[in-house]
């Protein structure tokens, strides 16, 4: 992992990599809650 410079080109790619993070994290959640529900109705049926 190289380091990203205090430059404003660094500063963007920064904010875009963290923007990223938060989606991939949210998405992962998103999917993990559905694959729960999906789970439970089979098991309930």
């Amino acid at each position: 992992m190289e380091p990203i410079s205090n430059s404003p080109e660094g500063i963007l790619l920064e904010s875009v990599l963290e923007g990223y993070n938060e989606y991939f994290s949210a998405e992962l959640s998103q999917k993990t809650k559905r694959s729960i529900r999906e789970k439970n109705s089979k098991v309930n049926i």
